[in-house]
């Protein structure tokens, strides 16, 4: 379906995005890493987990009245 030179474009801009997306977390959790403890990073971890089981009902729902 796809050429070989298609899908290996994909593919590396998949890897990419990936990469760059465990960079930011990396970095992010650094930062958000408190010396007296680690409130920031489980609160943003809890974010995070609500939001990603939030995007497929939001997504459901858009696609139903979309």
């Amino acid at each position: 379906m796809f050429s070989e030179r298609q899908q290996g474009t994909a593919q590396g801009l998949y890897q990419g995005a990936t990469g760059a997306a465990v960079l930011l977390a990396g970095l992010w959790a650094g930062q958000a890493w408190d010396p007296d403890g680690h409130a920031r990073l489980l609160i943003s971890g809890a974010v995070a987990l609500v939001l990603a089981a939030a995007l497929p009902v939001l997504g459901r729902n858009r696609q139903a009245n979309g």
